[in-house]
């Protein structure tokens, strides 16, 4: 009679799973647990065919298979039973490889990065031969100052390698500051300042890079329009840092208060006027060195009729030219900011075309220099066909008893030949078009830099640190 009730009970149970999964589980589950309290140690019993064989002369024991059990076709779970545990063998094997297969890929991409690394020249060098290759800064005596337009940088670029380019070329020039210029948002530098210290810590350099921004630019008095929304500086915090001005605050956007209208025009001021920070080093031996950085994008290159802006000569109007005219006019401002500092620098892309520079920054002389050359090799701005650059638009002005050399532009079409990509392998123009055209794509192949990384070089100079400055 037992016998009978069991296949009875077997074929109910295989007829009514798809009714009574649902309900099954959740009493399953509890009477489950009351099974596993009374005894841990023994299971139902499953024959070769799948089927539970129920002891008739022990009813009463708490490990037999519960009613929601049977009709859900399933006997009760067992914990011991030789397939479970090949499962759980080969799910623990599998785990395994793949957090090998992780780490495996993770030591890849930072030895990639190591290995595009022990080529990086100037005073970002790291020392292949030595597995800490943290910049030792006790040593280090000189500081490459470095300034770049980065062509309408906003938002939407972050989709594309842009900022990755960018980050690469500064961190493999080695520079300690950098002054940007022409940004659409302040996005793309936290981005920037992300993929450097990124960079940084992969690579053992371990220097800590930081960054400080300007309060948005608005339409100046007398134009119409603004293109550029931010300029900022980022730097090497563990290197330099930046030191408050008499006004409280750490920056400080030029007043027009001096303004000097030299080359005619109804505009008295900038378009966009110079930002000032004033950066004090941190290395032991020159804490009491400090200097005065000075950064512009200055007014578009020649006449603007729609601002009434009288022609100069060879494609420039009058309020570039009077911009450049009145950067001492600036210094002598940022001087009543910074505590007398008399190490002052300005660097930026002042769209001052070939030919004009001396006219342009006549005031220039003694003590006051400007450490780029207006010649052909220090043409900095591209022109729209590959490995060819057409002005040199991006000047620097040294005013300081600081010394200085090294002087440069980065030709930046030189990018994709030389090993600067840090994050892809990338040792060619038809390479650099295939990695971006995953992100965004350009008819022309010279604008996956010219439009996909920046129209100008970097430019850079080492400003060389004496323990012994006064100010």
């Amino acid at each position: 009679m037992k016998k009978i009730k069991l296949i009875l009970l077997s074929s109910i149970s295989t007829i009514a799973t798809p009714i009574f999964m649902s309900s099954s589980c959740a009493t399953s589950k509890e009477n489950n647990k009351v099974a596993n309290t009374n005894n841990q140690n023994e299971d139902a019993n499953v024959n070769s065919e799948g089927n539970v064989e129920i002891d008739s002369q022990n009813s009463n024991d708490t490990n037999q298979p519960t009613m929601p059990d049977l009709l859900a076709g399933r006997p009760r779970y067992n914990r011991n039973h030789p397939r479970r545990s090949k499962r759980l063998k080969d799910k623990n094997q599998n785990q395994e490889t793949d957090s090998k297969s992780k780490k495996t890929n993770s030591k890849k991409k930072t030895k990639k990065l190591e290995n595009k690394a022990n080529s990086t020249t100037g005073n970002g060098e790291i020392d292949s031969k030595n597995n800490s290759k943290s910049q030792n800064i006790s040593n280090k005596n000189k500081l490459r100052i470095a300034s770049w337009n980065l062509k309408n940088f906003g938002d939407s670029s972050l989709k594309t390698p842009k900022a990755k380019a960018i980050s690469s070329i500064i961190y493999k020039q080695g520079y300690d500051v950098v002054g940007l210029t022409e940004l659409d948002s302040n996005r793309p530098v936290e981005s920037i300042v992300d993929l450097l210290n990124e960079l940084e810590s992969k690579l053992g350099t371990n220097n800590v890079w930081k960054s400080i921004v300007s309060d948005e630019y608005n339409a100046a008095k007398g134009y119409k329009s603004q293109a550029d929304k931010y300029a900022a500086y980022i730097y090497k915090s563990n290197i330099v840092e930046p030191l408050l001005l008499k006004n409280g605050k750490q920056s400080a956007t030029y007043d027009n208060s001096n303004f000097e209208n030299k080359f005619r025009g109804t505009v008295n001021n900038y378009n966009r006027p110079p930002f000032l920070v004033q950066f004090g080093l941190r290395i032991p031996e020159y804490k009491k060195v400090n200097f005065s950085y000075l950064l512009a994008h200055f007014d578009g290159p020649g006449q603007n009729k729609h601002n009434h802006e009288p022609k100069y000569q060879r494609e420039n109007g009058a309020h570039e030219m009077n911009e450049a005219w009145n950067i001492k006019n600036v210094f002598e401002w940022a001087k009543k900011l910074n505590n007398g500092d008399d190490d002052l620098i300005f660097q930026g892309d002042t769209n001052i075309s070939l030919g004009n520079e001396k006219d342009a920054f006549g005031w220039i002389g003694g003590s006051t220099q400007m450490p780029l050359k207006e010649n052909e090799q220090n043409k900095s701005s591209l022109s729209q066909r590959i490995n060819s650059y057409s002005q040199t638009f991006d000047k620097i002005v040294h005013q300081s008893n600081l010394k200085h050399e090294n002087a440069k532009v980065y030709k930046l079409y030189d990018f994709v030949n030389d090993g600067s990509y840090m994050f892809e392998n990338i040792s060619s123009l038809d390479k650099w078009v295939s990695y971006y055209s995953q992100y965004k794509r350009y008819k022309t192949a010279y604008n996956y830099i010219y439009s996909g990384v920046s129209d100008h070089c970097p430019i850079s100079y080492d400003l060389i640190l004496d323990a012994n400055d006064p100010k």
